[in-house]
């Protein structure tokens, strides 16, 4: 895993999701979900908006599960592999 990825999820989650609210260390094996910060769907979705933001990536409907969401680690590998597999735009080239 992408320890700079990791880290800015995990400073996207401390700093913009929970703030004040949770005072653990958020690690890349921390729940998100019930067991863990217990984020409630308004925060998931703000998770959503954050990450896609920070990365230049989007989420389809069809990645949002509630296995993405288990860890920070989870959300972190998920957008590795979108960055991985984000599409290669070819530079347009002038015309002289």
């Amino acid at each position: 895993m992408d320890t700079e990825i990791s880290n800015r999820v995990m400073r996207i989650l401390s700093e913009k999701i929970v703030g004040a609210h949770y005072d653990g260390k958020i690690t890349v094996d921390t729940p998100l979900l019930s067991s863990g910060l217990n984020l409630d769907s308004v925060a998931v979705l703000e998770l959503v908006m954050e990450v896609e933001n920070e990365f230049g990536i989007v989420f389809e409907d069809a990645d949002l599960s509630t296995d993405l969401f288990k860890t920070a680690g989870t959300v972190a590998r998920a957008v590795e592999q979108k960055i991985r597999n984000r599409p290669v735009v070819a530079s347009a080239k002038r015309e002289s």
